[in-house]
């Protein structure tokens, strides 16, 4: 198979051209004859158990899995006229456990109730970037060797300078390496990761009479999200509007030590007053449905017929701050995980059906 990537891709592009609107091509996708297949070699373990008659079912899988030649959007310079290129680069490695459990809690000739629970737990690591290439950048997110894919890269930040200190109503910046500035290359750390510490499932159904009924929720915990959005609506820099944490700014009569003063930063800064906690439990769906009696429809062609209602994402509990913690601006991009910039978040939904079978 051949990988369309490794092929120089262009776009078109408006101009003006002696006095005339024209329309031309530019790449905007540098060709890479060289890309080839990520290569991937995966060790399972698992186990299968049955007990009380199958009342209740277990499956249980342990695996790792190591993949090299790893696609990544790389920086490159732009002097090439592209801000990144996609390249084999690296080693990653994935351990975790994957368990399902079914049960059948009730079963008689009116009620029936049965749970699928699955949990599953996974462990990231970048392994190499090859080259001695410790680190790549990309905006707010970082690639480093020793660390997961989806880590968020800038400074930490201790509070706000308050009146009688150096600058009051300044973000303090944590010093890491001890020097007594504050900069890029010394005092910049992995702030949080994208990656969530586990997934869990949970799906309940009910059957009574003709009645069914269907739950299921989703939990995610541990994972982080970058709120670009906050990161720009409160730099107060009087260049664009601000969110309503404005007025909680640092003033003389408000000495705030969580949002600044205004016209602290000229651009954004990346730190971890950013990084929010997207830990979430989601009512992902809920189906209520009612089948006709057989004896109904013998006078007729049909062989079944169900009306249903049903419910997405109707509830979430979480602390995250914005639309939705489960996104991600840059859709499924191995490096640049776990970013909520203008994203649209995951809408509710509700529906009426009808299903008919012949």
């Amino acid at each position: 198979m051949v990988c369309t990537s490794l092929y120089q891709l262009f776009s078109t592009n408006t101009y003006f051209f002696n006095n005339q609107t024209v329309i031309g091509f530019s790449p905007n996708r540098i060709s890479n004859p060289d890309l080839s297949w990520e290569r991937t070699r995966q060790f399972d373990a698992g186990v299968d158990l049955g007990v009380l008659n199958n009342r209740v079912t277990l499956t249980f899988d342990a695996y790792y899995k190591e993949t090299s030649d790893l696609l990544l959007n790389v920086p490159i310079p732009y002097t090439t006229g592209q801000s990144t290129a996609l390249q084999n680069y690296g080693v990653v490695s994935n351990r975790g456990i994957e368990l399902g459990v079914s049960t059948q809690n009730v079963k008689t000739d009116k009620f029936n109730w049965t749970t699928n629970l699955v949990y599953s737990l996974n462990r990231n690591k970048v392994e190499s970037l090859g080259d001695g290439v410790d680190y790549i950048i990309s905006g707010q997110s970082i690639a480093k060797v020793g660390h997961a894919l989806g880590s968020f890269y800038g400074y930490k930040s201790v509070g706000i300078y308050q009146t009688g200190e150096a600058t009051p109503g300044s973000i303090k910046y944590a010093d890491i390496n001890g020097d007594g500035k504050i900069t890029q290359d010394g005092d910049r750390v992995v702030i949080g990761n994208a990656q969530p510490k586990f997934l869990a499932g949970l799906t309940n159904n009910f059957y009574y009479k003709n009645f069914d009924l269907s739950i299921f929720f989703y939990a995610s915990y541990g994972n982080k999200v970058f709120n670009q959005n906050r990161q720009q609506l409160e730099q107060l820099n009087g260049g664009q509007n601000a969110s309503t944490a404005a007025l909680e700014r640092w003033t003389s009569t408000n000495p705030s030590n969580s949002m600044p003063r205004p016209f602290e930063d000229a651009a954004p800064i990346v730190s971890d007053r950013f990084v929010e906690d997207a830990s979430f439990l989601r009512l992902k769906n809920i189906v209520l449905g009612y089948t006709l009696p057989a004896q109904l429809l013998k006078r007729t062609h049909f062989g079944n017929v169900r009306f249903y209602i049903a419910a997405q994402n109707i509830l979430t509990l979480t602390k995250y701050t914005g639309f939705d913690p489960e996104v991600s601006r840059n859709e499924q991009s191995t490096l640049t995980q776990g970013v909520d910039y203008g994203v649209y978040p995951n809408s509710k939904s509700y529906q009426v059906g009808l299903n008919v079978t012949f």
